[in-house]
């Protein structure tokens, strides 16, 4: 079983340091765990990472022995996780309008995104 360095030091009552990351490039994960993080955030909603480019990402923070956390791009089936809502009516909501200010034109129209996450 692998290792997760975050719940432990967590657990322990310390202190847990992260990095975090929306460039798709493996080396950097690589890199962080040299530098001894105890988690690497993946951002996939505010990042520029696909999901070829995540499985690299996570095979080299095994490799690295960092605990990875992937933030998903949106709410729907398969994903692990919920994107940020700062309201309770986006909370309620939980769709797919909040791409940030990286990959919104990308991703959506970024009049309609704007629109849709400052009600």
């Amino acid at each position: 079983m692998t290792k997760n360095t975050m719940l432990e030091t967590l657990a322990s009552g310390g202190t847990a340091l992260g990095a975090w990351m929306f460039l798709r490039e493996p080396l950097i994960v690589s890199a962080a765990a040299q530098m001894e993080y105890d988690d690497v955030c993946i951002d996939m909603q505010h990042g520029h990472q696909d999901d070829r480019d995540v499985t690299a990402v996570l095979s080299a923070a095994a490799a690295g022995g960092v605990t990875p956390i992937v933030r998903t791009p949106w709410n729907g089936p398969g994903m692990i996780a919920c994107p940020i809502c700062r309201s309770p009516w986006a909370s309620a909501r939980a769709s797919t309008t909040d791409f940030g200010p990286v990959t919104a034109a990308l991703r959506t129209d970024l009049a309609a995104a704007r629109a849709a996450t400052t009600k």
